[in-house]
């Protein structure tokens, strides 16, 4: 079991292109108002055959894209590993 917190933000160099229209990779859609960007994430690896490995995973984001008019988002993963 795993359990992880972030707490991420931008430059001031880069919020200030973002805030004034800017566009990135992943960032930016003209209305940025910012906010420090949170995630908590949780997972459970879990054995199910002596080859097979299945781990679901959560992450609640607070300010996806470092935006507070965007989210809270729900992420639900599930990774599922088999070795020879």
């Amino acid at each position: 079991m795993g359990i992880a917190y972030a707490l991420d933000g931008l430059s001031p160099e880069h919020r200030h292109y973002l805030e004034q229209g800017g566009a990135g990779f992943v960032l930016g859609d003209g209305r940025l108002t910012y906010g420090l960007e949170r995630i908590l994430e949780v997972y459970y690896n879990w054995q199910l055959l002596r080859y097979v490995h299945v781990s679901p995973d959560y992450q609640y984001i607070e300010n996806p894209g470092y935006n507070r008019d965007r989210g809270p988002a729900h992420v639900f993963g599930l990774r599922v590993r088999v070795s020879f």
